[in-house]
């Protein structure tokens, strides 16, 4: 059987020509004579194309949702790290790790940034028109946080290349102030390089050897007498001896002030625990 219209062979069951699609046994131009007459279309077929777009689609779609839970992920990620680093911070909302100093994108007022300083320590570099090469200038200062005894700050302190700070003027003491103002350390308690004989009642800065030297301390004519906490040094409390000195930020006088202190501070009030640090000096 051929196509009428083309001559296309067709196959028997074929409704339409492969090739033109006329319908089998009619003329395609006009059959019946009928007017207006107007012949039915083969269906159309399908083509893979079609199917490849579709395909393409659906793989877009995957791609994207993948990513989007890969971005998700990551984020969540980066939100427990931060707030694992931020599980110990304290009431300044200033964290540390292993007892040591770290705030984040913080800066000193002369535009120092806080991160060029190590992890242990905090160290004043800053230059001063009062800085010289001797103990009454200013110097190089670290403020760290330990729970150790003033014995152990002492010589933590001669292993780190410094001593346990000896304030000799009151722009010394300002300077220091300031620093651990700028810090958010204000409610901390600072061990400094003082201390008295066991049988004298007079406090004295000591050397790198442990020997007192210099004025005395806790003398009217010294230009910190009036920095001593009232009724300070007392020089032992609840049977305890009270041989060191640290200084702390009185909320009640709203000043720092001086005090006299036993060796083991935390052994003595386990709550101070985490409050306690001592101050280094360098004088390179």
């Amino acid at each position: 059987m051929f196509c009428k219209n083309c001559g296309t062979q067709l196959k028997d069951e074929a409704r339409f020509c492969p090739k033109c699609g006329t319908p089998v046994g009619v003329n395609q131009q006009n059959p019946d004579n009928q007017d207006g007459y107007t012949p039915p279309q083969p269906p159309v077929p399908k083509k893979w194309k079609d199917s490849y777009t579709i395909f393409a689609l659906i793989g877009v779609f995957a791609v994207a949702i993948a990513l989007g839970f890969g971005a998700k992920a990551i984020l969540q990620s980066k939100a427990k790290d931060e707030a694992a680093m931020y599980a110990a911070s304290d009431e300044t909302g200033n964290s540390y790790d292993d007892d040591s100093y770290s705030d984040d994108d913080s800066y000193d007022e002369d535009g120092y940034d806080m991160d060029d300083y190590d992890d242990d320590s905090y160290d004043d570099e800053t230059e001063n028109e009062a800085y010289d090469a001797t103990e009454d200038g200013i110097h190089r200062y670290s403020y760290i946080l330990d729970d150790c005894t003033w014995t152990e700050a002492f010589y933590s302190a001669q292993e780190q290349g410094g001593y346990l700070a000896r304030i000799n003027s009151r722009e010394e003491y300002e300077q220091i102030i300031r620093d651990i103002q700028r810090m958010g350390y204000e409610k901390k308690q600072w061990f400094v390089g003082a201390g008295r004989d066991a049988d004298s009642t007079a406090y004295y800065w000591i050397d790198e050897n442990g020997n007192t030297y210099g004025d005395k301390l806790n003398d009217s004519d010294y230009w910190a007498s009036a920095e001593w906490l009232s009724g300070e040094p007392s020089y032992r409390s609840d049977g305890v001896e009270e041989m060191y000195v640290e200084i702390f930020y009185s909320s009640s006088l709203g000043r720092w002030v001086w005090n006299d202190c036993a060796d083991d501070v935390i052994g003595i009030v386990p709550s101070y625990s985490g409050k306690v640090g001592y101050i280094v000096e360098y004088e390179d």
